[in-house]
């Protein structure tokens, strides 16, 4: 099984929470939050800033990390990746949305979430949920994923706060 630690930012423009639109296992076709590895020797602040610099174009100013998900993904029953997901609120960032080779950027209204939420991530549908309509900060939880059919779905799930 594949363990990476990953960071992960909410970023909210105008009422309206940015994606990309995955064209990469794992996850493809899905909406994620940005981000991505973290890797060697790099910090979780400076991942995060490479992150979404890199696959949105925006320079993050001011984040704060809200929540951590210990993910495990499921493909044919079988756990084929592990993501340590630290997750962050990016309150201040420079730049405009663009597209990059990890795909397409996708804004969705904060009160549409709940009706595109099988488009999204399901891991990241209940981080976003947690931090944008609980308001809720400092989680740690466990998650276990599955795919089936092309599509994710949520297992398990433990909070472990």
């Amino acid at each position: 099984m594949k363990e990476n630690r990953i960071v992960a930012g909410i970023i909210n423009i105008s009422d309206k929470i940015l994606f990309i639109e995955r064209v990469k296992e794992p996850f493809k076709g899905t909406l994620i939050m940005p981000g991505g590895k973290v890797e060697p020797g790099e910090t979780l602040d400076a991942a995060l800033d490479r992150e979404i610099l890199e696959e949105t174009g925006l320079s993050v100013k001011e984040k704060r990390q809200v929540g951590f998900y210990d993910e495990i993904v499921l493909h044919n029953r079988i756990a084929t990746h592990r993501h340590l997901i630290t997750l962050y609120l990016v309150s201040s960032y420079s730049g405009s949305p663009r597209e990059s080779d990890e795909g397409k950027i996708v804004l969705v209204g904060v009160n549409e979430l709940p009706l595109v939420r099988d488009s999204i991530n399901p891991s990241d549908y209940r981080m976003i949920e947690r931090v944008v309509f609980n308001k809720a900060e400092g989680y740690n939880a466990k998650v276990t994923v599955e795919e089936v059919d092309k599509r994710y779905r949520i297992l398990e799930e433990i909070d472990l706060s």
